[in-house]
């Protein structure tokens, strides 16, 4: 058993990494930032550590935390790889199961086991304990040509069995229930590695955060294009999310946003009628065991004399998917709708049947009832 840096220039039989789960260095800000575009290049100027509001005012603080943060995932991913090559004959990776959390969106505490879930899994990587997500190669003990043999591991000279007594489990507080959110049920909730590792914000990602708030400025639709906000109007909402979005970048979303207005299903989620509507509405509700948390995009309430006759939920999805995307795309949010619908149910005392749930795919405009 040793340190990762001190089996430097080492090799083994077998290598074992059962620490994969501590975050990695880059999410600890440092005392300074060094402004150093290559390794090589002299340092052209220290800055001290600060937060990202006294970051946005200087393009040189900017530029200097992003070259450290770089920096510091390199140094991760370099140590990583000094684990893995230590191996000669097998090399065996443990990590935890996997929490739910949001699916295709950078973790906030990044580790080595997101990064191997994430690249390896060929599978769904949220599988539970004793599962396999990864194997590569030949298993030690089943081919002639290994040449690990149990005397070489264990040797001669120990008489008895090693015994390992694991800690026990740590008991959840029963003052709070393990939370949940509905975009984490998806088939599929794998996140591509090159956004994994990516130091910046990454452009899919405010590109929907952008479309969103703005989808979230519009009451109706109808058919004189009343209710479409004025260019004044949304770009403050753009910049109030990033404010270092490039001005042109903008203008072009804008210009899209405007086309998606326009297509068959937007207008049709967003024509007018008489219910209670309610606009990216924030919830949290219990189910089984769980804390379920979320914010419903849009929700329809339609009542007749107080009471409520049914609901309508509708869930934007801003990525672009194609025609023969479609099907794969609604199945893979199915889950996620469920739980959406059965929280909705829950909040307003109402049997789920009576709830409707659509995914709205604004790019290029595709209504799909779940």
């Amino acid at each position: 058993v040793m340190t990762i840096h001190k089996s430097k220039g080492l090799e083994f039989d077998a290598t074992v990494l059962p620490d994969l789960d501590r975050p990695l260095r880059r999410q600890n800000a440092g005392l300074v930032d060094v402004d150093r575009p290559t390794p090589t290049e002299p340092i052209q100027a220290v800055y001290r550590s600060t937060n990202k509001f006294v970051r946005n005012q200087s393009p040189q603080l900017t530029n200097a935390h992003e070259q450290e943060r770089y920096r510091r995932l390199r140094d991760d991913l370099c140590t990583l790889y000094v684990a893995m090559t230590r191996a000669r004959d097998s090399l065996h990776m443990f990590i935890k199961p996997m929490k739910h959390s949001s699916p295709r969106r950078p973790p906030s505490n990044m580790t080595y086991a997101t990064i191997l879930r994430n690249a390896l899994a060929t599978d769904d990587p949220s599988l539970q304990s004793k599962h396999h997500l990864y194997v590569a190669g030949t298993s030690v003990g089943t081919d002639d040509t290994c040449r690990i043999t149990p005397s070489r591991l264990v040797g001669s000279c120990i008489k008895k069995p090693v015994t390992i007594d694991l800690a026990k489990p740590r008991h959840r507080s029963g003052r709070s229930w393990p939370r949940l959110s509905p975009s984490s049920l998806e088939s599929d909730n794998r996140i591509n590695v090159v956004q994994l590792l990516s130091t910046q914000t990454h452009l899919g990602q405010l590109r929907g955060s952008i479309l969103h708030k703005w989808f979230e400025k519009i009451r109706f639709l109808d058919d004189d294009s009343d209710g479409i906000p004025y260019d004044q109007d949304l770009l403050p909402e753009a910049t109030a999310i990033d404010s270092k979005a490039d001005a042109h970048w903008l203008h072009e979303l804008l210009t899209q946003f405007r086309t998606m207005l326009e297509t068959s299903a937007v207008r049709q989620a967003l024509a007018p009628c008489e219910c209670e509507l309610w606009r990216e509405r924030a919830f949290a509700v219990r189910r089984d065991r769980h804390l379920v948390q979320g914010q419903f995009d849009r929700v329809m309430i339609f009542r007749k004399s107080g009471k409520i006759l049914g609901a309508k939920l509708i869930d934007f999805k801003t990525y672009p998917v194609t025609t023969d995307q479609l099907a794969s795309a609604v199945k893979r949010h199915t889950p996620q709708m469920n739980a959406y619908r059965d929280a909705l149910s829950a909040m307003l005392d109402i049997k789920s049947d009576i709830v409707t749930t659509c995914l709205l795919f604004v790019d290029p405009g595709y209504l799909c009832v779940i």
